[in-house]
C-alpha cells in the first residue's frame, strides 16, 4: 500500500505542474484583498486545512513556588544549630489535600542520645511548615515519599516500600519486585505508580494494595512514548508521557487523550522532574516540577529543592494572523518548537502552525493527503523532508518546491557564512530548494587489521578486504544484511558505475555487485549477535566527542566512510529535518521569514545553548564561538569524560570514550574541515535503492541465488530508468 501512495504522489505531482508557481494570478478577483494579498480564508485553505478555523496551541506558564534552601530553613524546621546534621533532604513534591506541598527530612540528634533520627516536615507554597513525623529512624531519609489524602505516608527506596499512618505507626514494610516511582492516589482512594522491574526495561503501570503493599501490574504500557507520570482524573487515572496527557480505561487498558503535544509548540521539559499533576476544571493541567533529587553519594549540590508549577492550557495562536503551515512527521526537537514560539510571539502578521503526523495513525495516508493537496494547488507552506522520501528528486525536477536562492539574496544571506550542508541537500546548480538548520553528519571507521594498512579504502578495496578477512565478525552493530547492502551503495549516485542516468541504462552483472551481496550477507548483524563488529559509526554532532584521525590511529582504526563517488566524506541524510517551501504557498514571504529565523545567528546560538541538543549549527560563526567556549572548558580540565553508547543484543556498549581535556585547536580545525567537506547522500538513487532492498531480501533469506536476484534488479532498474528518463 505504501508503494501505491508513492506512485499516486508521483502522478499527482505531474498534474500539479500547472498549479505551481505564480498562484496569485489564478485567484478570482473576489478572493483577493485590496493590497493584492489573498484573504485570510483563502490563505488557510492553502495550508493543511480546507477552511478557516481556530489554530490551537498549548500555552505554558511556569511559576516558581518553592525554594526552601534559600530560606532560613533552620528556623522553618525548628532545628537547633548545635544538633543539626547537614542541609535538609528533599523527600518529594505533590498535591496534598488540594494544594502543592513539599516534603523535607531533617536529621538531628535525639536529646541524650548519640544516634541520629529524622523529622519530616510538610512545606506549603506560602512558606509555612508543619512537622508531620518525629524521631524516625534515619534511614527513612532515603527514597521517595508520598502522602495519601488521609495523611498516611508511603516511602519507596529501591525495591522496598513502607507505609506509616499519620501517627507514625508502621503499617507494612516489605520488599517487592519493582522499583516504584510517581505514586498517585485517584478519586476512589486506589494507589497507583510506575514500576520498574529488577531486570530494567520500561516502566509498567502498577497498583499498590494499601493494606499489605502487594504490587499488581495493571498494564505493561507498551505504548510508543516514554512514561513520565500518573495522576488522578475525574474518571480515574490520567497518564503523562512525552506525547501528552491520556485517560486510561482501567477495565480494557485503552487510552484516550486529554491534551496531546503533537502539532503544538509544547515539548516536555526533561530538565526538571515531574513530581505530580492535576486536571483543572477548565480542562487545563498543572504540572509540579522540582530540581530536588535524592542525595547522591552525599552531594548536596543536587539537592536544591526548587519547585515550580507549570500550567498548560489550549489557546488560539492565530488571532487574526496569517497561518504558515509547516508539516512533518516529527517536530520533537525542543529547539524547533522554541523557535516557532519565538517567531509567533514576535510576528504581527504571520503565525507558524505545526501540522504533525499523529502517532498511531496511518503514515501513508498522511503522505497521500499531502500529495492530494499539492496536486490541487494547495498543501502546507513549509514541508519537512521526510514526507517526500524517494520522491524528492522528481519533485525538485517538476518545480513543486520553491527556489530559495532569490530569498537568500534579498535577505543578504551569504552561502559562504554557512557550512555547505545548509543548502546543498536538495539543489540543482544555483537553485536551492531546501535548508538544513542544524547538522548531524555520520562517518565510519574500520579496524586496521581488516584492511592491512592505513589507506582510506575505495569500495572495491573495502569489499576485497572484507572477503579476505578470516575472522568471524559483523560489520556494524545493528545493521542486518539488507541495511548493510544499502549502506555500501547509498553514497554513489551511479551505484558505483552500474547506472548511466543520461543513457537510461544499467548493468549489474559485474563482479562488484556480486561482492557487495556476498559481503552484506556474511557481515550482516542478523543471527550473529555476539560476533565482534569490525567497523564503528561516528556522528559528528558534538565538539568534545569528535573522533580525530590521530585518535583513530592510536586505537587502530581507519576512516572508512561514507564512501561517495569522489571519495570518503562525512554524510548527511537528505530527509533529516530538511525544510523546503511549497511552490504553491500563497504566503511565501511569511514562510521565508520563519526559515530565515532558523538559520539566523540568534537561533543558531540558542541551539548550542540547549544542553539536550545533539546537533551542530550550520552557521560557521556560531560554530566557531561554541568551539572556542568548549576549548576554554577543555583547558580548565573540568568537563570530564564523555562516552558514546549503543544498544546491541540488549546490552549497552561503550564504543568510544573521549575526554574534554583532549580537545585542541588542531582537533577543532580538523572537525571544521570535515563539516566543510561533508556531503548529503544523493537523493536521485533512493528509488533504485528501494528496488535493490526488495529484491536482495530474497538472496539474504536463501530463496533466490545471487544471479537470479541480480537479473531481476537489473530489469526493474532498467524499467524505472526508461519511465523516468
Amino acid at each position: 500500500m505504501k508503494k501505491f501512495y508513492r506512485l499516486v504522489f508521483m502522478i499527482l505531482c505531474c498534474i500539479c505542474l500547472g498549479a505551481c508557481g505564480n498562484r496569485q494570478e489564478e485567484l478570482p478577483e473576489e478572493d483577493r484583498t485590496p493590497g493584492g494579498d489573498v484573504s485570510q480564508e483563502q490563505s488557510i485553505a492553502s495550508g493543511s486545512k480546507e477552511e478557516a478555523q481556530e489554530y490551537l496551541d498549548i500555552a505554558s506558564q511556569t511559576t516558581q513556588i518553592f525554594d526552601i534552601l534559600s530560606e532560613d530553613w533552620k528556623t522553618m524546621f525548628e532545628v537547633n544549630e548545635n544538633l543539626s546534621f547537614r542541609e535538609p533532604y528533599f523527600l518529594g513534591m505533590q498535591y496534598y489535600q488540594g494544594e502543592p506541598v513539599q516534603l523535607w527530612g531533617v536529621q538531628r540528634l535525639v536529646e541524650g542520645e548519640t544516634q541520629l533520627c529524622m523529622d519530616v516536615y510538610l512545606c506549603r507554597a506560602d512558606g509555612s511548615c508543619l512537622r508531620l513525623f518525629q524521631n524516625l529512624e534515619k534511614d527513612y531519609i532515603y527514597g521517595q515519599w508520598f502522602l495519601d489524602q488521609e495523611g498516611n505516608a508511603y516511602m519507596c527506596a529501591g525495591e522496598s516500600i513502607r507505609k506509616m499512618d499519620a501517627k507514625g505507626n508502621v503499617l507494612f514494610d516489605r520488599e517487592t519486585e519493582y522499583m516504584l516511582n510517581q505514586i498517585c492516589q485517584i478519586s476512589d482512594g486506589s494507589i497507583y505508580a510506575l514500576g520498574l522491574g529488577r531486570g530494567g526495561g520500561r516502566y509498567k503501570l502498577v497498583q499498590v494494595e494499601p493494606e499489605a503493599g502487594d504490587i499488581t501490574v495493571v498494564d505493561d504500557l507498551k505504548w510508543s512514548s516514554i512514561p513520565v507520570a500518573v495522576g488522578s482524573g475525574e474518571n480515574g487515572l490520567i497518564y503523562l508521557d512525552h506525547e501528552g496527557f491520556w485517560e486510561i480505561n482501567l477495565q480494557d487498558k485503552t487510552k484516550s487523550y486529554f491534551l496531546k503535544f503533537e502539532g503544538t509548540t509544547y515539548h516536555e521539559d526533561v530538565g526538571k522532574n515531574v513530581t505530580g499533576f492535576r486536571l483543572l476544571e477548565d480542562g487545563s493541567f498543572e504540572i509540579l516540577r522540582s530540581d530536588g533529587t535524592l542525595r547522591n553519594a552525599g552531594n548536596s549540590e543536587n539537592n536544591i529543592g526548587i519547585g515550580d508549577v507549570e500550567t498548560l492550557r489550549l489557546s488560539d495562536v492565530a488571532q487574526g494572523k496569517i497561518p504558515i503551515v509547516m508539516r512533518g512527521f516529527y517536530f520533537n526537537l525542543g529547539w524547533t518548537k522554541d523557535m516557532v514560539t519565538r517567531f509567533n510571539q514576535s510576528q504581527e502578521e504571520y503565525v507558524v502552525i505545526l501540522d504533525e503526523w499523529e502517532e498511531g495513525t496511518d503514515w501513508d495516508d498522511f503522505v497521500r493527503r499531502t500529495a492530494v493537496e499539492i496536486a490541487t494547488g494547495k498543501g502546507p507552506d513549509i514541508i519537512c523532508g521526510e514526507i517526500f522520501e524517494e520522491s524528492i528528486y522528481s519533485l525538485v525536477q517538476k518545480g513543486v518546491l520553491e527556489d530559495l536562492k532569490p530569498y537568500m539574496e534579498e535577505s543578504g544571506i551569504r552561502e559562504e557564512d554557512y557550512f555547505p550542508l545548509a543548502f546543498s541537500s536538495w539543489r540543482e546548480g544555483e537553485e536551492i530548494y531546501s535548508i538544513l538548520p542544524f547538522i548531524k553528519v555520520e562517518s565510519y571507521r574500520i579496524d586496521e587489521a581488516v584492511l592491512g594498512d592505513r589507506r582510506v579504502p575505495d569500495i572495491e578495496t573495502l569489499m576485497d578486504a572484507l572477503i579476505a578477512y578470516k575472522e568471524d565478525a559483523i560489520y556494524l552493530y545493528n545493521k542486518d544484511s539488507a541495511s548493510l547492502l544499502r549502506f555500501f551503495l547509498e553514497g554513489s549516485e551511479t551505484l558505483w558505475g552500474m547506472v548511466d542516468w543520461e543513457k537510461g541504462t544499467c548493468d549489474f552483472s559485474g563482479a562488484l555487485f556480486e561482492k557487495l551481496l556476498q559481503v552484506s550477507k556474511r557481515y550482516g548483524y542478523n543471527e550473529r549477535l555476539h560476533y565482534p563488529a569490525v567497523a564503528q559509526s561516528r556522528f559528528c554532532d558534538h565538539i568534545y566527542l569528535y573522533d580525530s584521525e590521530a585518535e583513530q590511529e592510536k586505537e587502530g582504526m581507519v576512516k572508512s566512510g561514507v564512501l561517495f563517488d569522489d571519495g570518503c566524506y562525512a554524510g548527511a541524510r537528505a530527509e533529516f529535518f530538511i525544510l523546503s517551501m511549497n511552490a504553491n504557498s500563497l504566503h511565501k514571504d511569511g514562510a521565508w521569514e520563519f526559515l530565515k529565523l532558523l538559520i539566523g545567528e540568534d537561533a543558531q546560538t540558542q541551539l548550542m545553548k540547549d544542553k539536550y541538543n545533539t546537533n551542530l549549527p550550520v552557521c560557521k560563526n556560531v560554530f566557531d564561538e561554541a568551539a572556542a567556549e568548549a576549548l576554554t572548558h577543555a583547558n580548565d580540565k573540568s568537563s570530564g569524560n564523555m562516552k558514546v553508547l549503543i544498544m546491541a543484543y540488549g546490552e549497552s556498549i561503550t564504543v568510544m570514550e573521549r575526554s574534554a581535556a583532549d580537545l585542541t585547536e588542531e582537533k577543532i580545525g580538523e572537525m571544521k574541515k570535515e563539516l566543510e567537506e561533508a556531503k548529503p547522500y544523493p537523493i536521485r538513487v533512493v528509488p533504485l535503492l528501494n528496488i535493490i532492498d526488495e529484491e536482495a531480501a530474497y538472496y539474504f533469506s536463501g530463496v533466490k541465488s545471487a544471479e537470479e536476484v541480480r537479473s531481476v534488479i537489473e530489469n526493474r532498474v532498467r524499467l524505472y530508468l526508461g519511465e523516468n528518463n
